[in-house]
């Protein structure tokens, strides 16, 4: 896939993606308006500054209720007596490739879709089918509505379905006509739930990772190289795509990866914290600790106070200043989790290496019982996103470890 800056139709941040209600007759427009006002008070869109609400139901064809971010809006309509939630971009960051852009808009509208699945006030009436889509670009001067627009579209979207959906579209046909924004129906054989799709983007990563700028930010760019240093004196090793890597470079790495996979706009703080969570780790060894879950509680509480003394030192030296450093340090202490966004996203990232790179041994060396108690309480720990990336790790793993998960996510414990 073509992975540069977008020419064409796809230069346009204004990238559209609908998803369609389950049963119309289900929909009250007005209910939206305080769900989304409560959206706006607890920040629960990802990446987003969430700004007003506004009620469009009297404009034939209009937005319906309409949610204003600084980035994007986000809308439920009812066009074509088909309600459903649709993302649209407003400005984009730079360097994001066409498939990126077009995955960028799947996963808003999965986030939107599944928070108003999970609704209370809405009792369970808005599901949504994921079998069809409606992908538009509301910018007739990049993308109007002709034959020259779907061609060029054509292989990106086709790429991003099959990394999502691990089949060919079954149609992509262009709905809008010529006086209309540029819109095309994408149809599938399959209908996966809304949360699986949100875990497929995840996992997929880097299909859905910005990429790095040429030049890191100079203070940035220093931190991570000097964390990379000390990872590289870690005296254990692992083979990791072939190579003989220091067990530290590898975990930090994976980290990382997973932080941006989860949020591909995430700050400076976050990636320090991610490039230094287990900093030096293996100088405190667990053997120097009672056994028990006394002396484990010991280790990990030592373990967390000399990595956030190691990150700060390394972060004063390099030139950060306080608030930067405080808030690397609260999010290596997990301080806020459940209530910090970002707190709770660094947490998904770090049980998501746990489920990558940790989890099949240390089933080797547990019964089923206490395996099960492992993962219950690392999945209370885990957001929704998370969660639908932890499932589709899990699906590539061997029968035992599926089984485990399986016991450990049902009966209430999901």
């Amino acid at each position: 896939m073509t992975r540069g800056a977008p020419a064409g139709p796809l230069a346009s941040a204004e990238v559209s993606m609908k998803l369609f209600v389950e049963d119309p007759s289900a929909v009250r427009l007005k209910e939206l308006i305080p769900v989304f006002h409560r959206w706006i008070r607890e920040g629960l869109l990802e990446d987003e500054l969430l700004i007003d609400v506004a009620s469009y139901e009297h404009v034939p064809k209009g937005p319906g209720i309409l949610l204003v971010c600084d980035k994007a809006h986000y809308s439920f309509d009812v066009r074509g007596a088909r309600p459903g939630i649709r993302y649209r971009g407003r400005r984009e960051s730079s360097g994001r490739s066409g498939e990126d852009k077009i995955a960028r808009a799947f996963r808003s509208a999965l986030q939107a879709a599944s928070l108003l699945e999970s609704e209370p006030t809405l009792e369970g009436r808005y599901r949504f089918r994921t079998s069809e889509v409606e992908f538009g670009i509301f910018d007739r001067l990049f993308a109007p509505s002709d034959e020259r627009t779907l061609a060029a579209v054509r292989p990106a979207l086709e790429a991003c379905v099959r990394a999502l959906y691990g089949e060919q579209a079954s149609s992509i046909e262009m709905t809008s006509g010529p006086r209309e924004p540029f819109a095309v129906s994408i149809t599938t054989a399959t209908s996966p739930t809304v949360e699986q799709l949100l875990g497929r983007l995840v996992a997929t990563a880097p299909y859905t990772r910005v990429r790095e700028p040429a030049k890191l930010d100079p203070l940035l760019e220093a931190a991570l190289a000097r964390f990379d240093t000390a990872h590289r004196e870690d005296p254990r090793s692992l083979v990791a795509d072939g190579v003989e890597t220091p067990c530290s470079v590898h975990y930090h790495r994976r980290l990382t990866h997973w932080v941006l996979a989860l949020d591909p706009g995430a700050s400076d703080a976050l990636r320090l914290a991610a490039a230094c969570q287990h900093i030096r780790r293996w100088q405190v060894p667990r053997g120097e600790y009672e056994e028990g879950r006394r002396g484990y509680r010991r280790w990990r509480s030592d373990l967390s106070n000399m990595h956030a003394r190691v990150a700060r030192a390394t972060l004063e030296e390099v030139g950060y200043d306080e608030e930067i450093v405080a808030r690397v340090e609260l999010l290596i202490r997990k301080i806020g989790l459940g209530r910090d966004p970002e707190v709770q996203l660094f947490e998904d990232a770090i049980c998501l290496v746990f489920f990558e790179t940790e989890y099949v041994d240390l089933a080797r060396k547990h019964d089923d019982a206490k395996m099960v108690n492992i993962l219950r309480q690392t999945w209370a720990k885990m957001s929704r996103a998370g969660r639908a990336a932890a499932l589709t790790l899990v699906e590539r793993l061997p029968e035992r470890e599926r089984t485990l998960v399986e016991a450990a996510t049902s009966d209430g414990h999901a």
